[in-house]
């Protein structure tokens, strides 16, 4: 599994660690109100992101290995947490 599942936000440090921002955690069928440092993490959840590219890919490297194709669209900053 991912090593973002089962941790939250704050434990994760992403914009400490990369650069990158979370604007939203989508969950089933929306994005989760009010997503905060608390905000803990679930396998499948779709993790959207913001910043510059480099960022972005230092991001997506912390939730672990993507398949070629996992990204919809490179461009977006959206990655699914496995």
């Amino acid at each position: 599994g991912c090593p973002a599942a089962g941790c939250t936000l704050e434990e994760i440090g992403l914009r400490r660690r990369t650069g990158a921002n979370v604007l939203n955690v989508v969950r089933g069928d929306g994005p989760l109100p009010g997503i905060d440092g608390g905000t803990r993490l679930q396998e499948g959840d779709l993790v959207v992101l913001y910043g510059p590219h480099e960022a972005i890919d230092r991001a997506l490297d912390l939730f672990g290995p993507r398949p070629a194709g996992e990204l919809a669209d490179p461009d977006s900053g959206e990655e699914e947490i496995r």
